[in-house]
């Protein structure tokens, strides 16, 4: 049987010059084989970069990075995070928030593990997808928003959500934001549609105007 390899943080420093991955390689030696460093190094490698994605994602949006990682495997996670951080603040945290839910969800199931799981009404729900913007606006002094999609004799049909950053104008509100779902359905392609939102600190409503 060929001998074990032990590796030294300096042993590693001279193919890798991150201090905290060869502490790491140091600390997961002894190895039996090459196969079983390099399984050992991609997968601390692959650790250290998600750390420091997650660190640039809560930089960026303020609370740390929410996944569903069941199923999935660290270059998975990683993905989805590089994905999910280009996004826009109102958009992520709604993403990060549907996250959260199907956590909750499961450790729901492993406590009535031994009955049948009801679906909720999210996942029985349309599918909105959070990262296909068709446009953005700003709205003026008399609280009117610009155009937000280009102009068209018919709009395709399906579900639509328009989201306010009302933050902005409430900063101590109770809604940092406000997200409006609402279909358009086959036979109404070539209607107007005008979406108002009423919106104060402490509440907010919304219906379809003419």
């Amino acid at each position: 049987m060929a001998p074990l390899l032990s590796l030294s943080v300096e042993d590693v420093l001279r193919v890798n010059g991150s201090r905290r991955f060869a502490a790491a390689m140091a600390a997961a030696s002894p190895f039996a084989t090459l196969a079983d460093a390099l399984l050992a190094a991609r997968r601390i490698w692959l650790n250290e970069e998600l750390a420091e994605w997650n660190a640039q994602y809560r930089e960026k949006f303020g609370f740390v990075f929410m996944i569903c990682a069941s199923g999935r495997t660290t270059p998975e996670v990683l993905a989805e995070l590089k994905r999910r951080y280009v996004n826009r603040p109102i958009i992520e945290l709604e993403v990060a928030a549907h996250e959260e839910l199907k956590i909750t969800e499961l450790r729901l199931a492993k406590l009535f593990s031994s009955e049948p799981m009801v679906p909720s009404p999210r996942t029985e729900g349309p599918a909105i997808k959070s990262d296909k913007a068709a446009g953005t606006s700003v709205t003026n002094n008399d609280g009117r928003s610009g155009q937000l999609m280009d102009i068209v004799d018919n709009v395709t049909p399906g579900f639509y959500r328009i989201s306010f950053n009302t933050a902005k104008y409430a900063p101590s509100g109770f809604f940092p934001y406000v997200s409006i779902i609402f279909e358009i359905k086959a036979n109404q392609t070539a209607e107007h549609f005008h979406v108002p939102l009423l919106h104060s600190p402490f509440s907010f409503t919304t219906y379809r105007g003419s």
